[in-house]
């Protein structure tokens, strides 16, 4: 529990009684923007739009593995950002789907710099961020790499 001042009761020991007379509680909305974003709305996110039927395997699949989807598809961007597998998988795994027929499925990426990294590889070759991202989940949930990864390692 934090007091008014920002110091921690459990760590201190104590308990303040009141509030300083002269610390002023402020709304969120009184605060600038700026004061207002979190530690995780500093880092973007990469949203992937794929059929319904892809994004219930993709999440079965990322539980499967004692993974969140976001977790999944971080691993499946940094992995393609080292071996630069793009052009290879487009021919087989891009599709045109009608977004209103998609369902969303959105990686919280970890480090800041993350996506502007993943949207130049993915400018690279012509596509959008969210296709590039939704050919990575077609293939992972072909391929199953990371399932057999970790098969192999628990093998050893």
């Amino acid at each position: 529990m934090w007091n008014a001042t920002g110091m921690d009761y459990e760590r201190t020991g104590s308990r303040a009684k009141s509030l300083d007379a002269s610390f002023s509680m402020t709304k969120k909305a009184d605060k600038p923007q700026a004061q207002r974003k979190t530690v995780k709305s500093r880092f973007k996110q990469i949203a992937s739009y794929v059929a319904p039927g892809e994004r219930a395997a993709f999440e079965s699949y990322a539980t499967g593995l004692g993974l969140t989807m976001s977790a999944l598809l971080n691993l499946l961007v940094r992995r393609e950002l080292n071996l630069d597998r793009l052009a290879a998988l487009e021919p087989t795994y891009l599709r045109d789907l009608p977004v209103a027929e998609c369902q969303k499925v959105i990686a919280h990426l970890d480090t800041p710099t993350l996506n502007e990294q993943f949207a130049k590889h993915a400018a690279r070759y012509s596509l959008a961020v969210a296709s590039a991202s939704a050919i990575l989940i077609r293939a992972e949930l072909e391929e199953s790499w990371l399932g057999t990864a970790i098969s192999l390692i628990m093998m050893t």
